[in-house]
């Protein structure tokens, strides 16, 4: 299927990324240095090293499966420069993250990141680009968006965040992406950028989304005792505490096991807990609103954060730090919560 790119959505696309890249490096360099010839045996070697680090992006227990790429997609993916230069930039990223470093002080990484948005760039000059292709380079805006994260630069990740829904759009809606891992990726993005800065979410029919999720049964369950009775505890609180107990249960036996949790199941519980946690409040009701917060930071955590570097979540860490200040004068709430809400701060 081809796509016209003369529409307003495309004009969209074409202008968030027209000045999103890191500052401090040269274009004319760049231009200059996105050469599109690359030996196809080093590109294999770095499309399959970038696959086995992306693992960096997820925190140390969440057993998810980053297998190989097999031959057929490895020759095809090894054929497209844009793609090439975007496992050569989330490389030298998550060498700069594993070392504990700031990305945002290597130039080298900044000028691989610029030279994946000078090639993509490129790529989205042509005429008609297939379905296959907008799937490629949703990959690699997925990919820019979170080392703009990592840079700090905001507005950078919202060009990009603009870019990711231009593409779900036109390839006909978030059910339509093709895979798992994919839809994680970027609901990831459009997730983290909510907590962060406050921002309303992109992707943010979360109905249709669960729907769509809860088509096919769920691969694992385990039974679970309730969370902690709390009086007046919300019962959206009390469904989400449960999907929470219940995930990290099920990711502890796969820790021991050595095993593997299916992305469906990551991408389910993930879904199924955030984002209705995030389209609720409870105002006034200070004891919810609490339990809210303290269960999307939990929830952040297991399902947000990197492995080697703390992603920050400034707009959710300032709304529970201010939210704990009304909990202490209120004799009503039990000692044990109270406890509870303020050890979640320390997560």
């Amino acid at each position: 299927m081809g796509c016209s790119t003369g529409g307003a959505e495309w004009r969209t696309l074409r202008t968030a990324h027209a000045n999103c890249g890191p500052s401090g490096i040269r274009v004319d360099l760049v231009l200059a240095s996105c050469s599109h010839e690359f030996d196809p045996h080093v590109a294999a070697n770095m499309i399959r090293f970038s696959v086995s680090v992306s693992s960096s992006r997820y925190s140390r227990a969440t057993c998810l499966p980053f297998s190989s790429l097999d031959n057929g997609s490895l020759a095809l993916l090894c054929q497209d420069a844009l793609f090439f230069q975007s496992a050569i930039a989330m490389t030298e990223l998550s060498f700069q993250t594993m070392r504990g470093l700031d990305g945002n002080n290597s130039y080298r990484t900044r000028l691989q990141v610029f030279k994946t948005i000078s090639l993509l760039r490129q790529k989205l000059s042509l005429e008609s680009i297939t379905e296959k292709t907008w799937i490629q380079i949703l990959y690699v805006i997925v990919n820019l968006a979170s080392s703009a994260r990592i840079f700090g630069d905001d507005e950078a990740t919202m060009h990009h965040l603009d870019g990711m829904h231009t593409i779900v759009s036109l390839i006909g809606g978030i059910t339509k992406v093709p895979s798992a891992k994919l839809l994680v990726e970027i609901l990831r993005c459009n997730m983290s950028m909510e907590l962060h800065a406050g921002i309303e979410p992109l992707f943010g029919n979360h109905d249709q989304l669960l729907a769509h999720l809860h088509s096919s049964p769920s691969t694992l369950t385990i039974q679970m005792k309730p969370p902690i009775t709390i009086a007046g505890l919300d019962e959206r609180l009390r469904a989400a505490w449960q999907d929470i107990m219940q995930y990290c249960t099920i990711t502890n036996l796969a820790n021991k096991a050595q095993g593997r949790i299916p992305w469906d199941q990551f991408l389910r519980t993930f879904v199924s807990v955030m984002y209705p946690l995030c389209s609720i409040s409870f105002g006034d009701d200070t004891l919810n609103e609490a339990i809210r917060l303290a269960l999307l930071l939990i929830s952040s955590h297991i399902f947000l954060q990197w492995k080697f570097i703390t992603v920050p979540f400034a707009s959710l860490s300032t709304s529970y730090k201010n939210h704990l200040l009304h909990l202490d004068p209120l004799p009503t709430i039990n000692s044990r919560v109270k406890s509870w809400c303020e050890t979640t701060m320390c997560v």
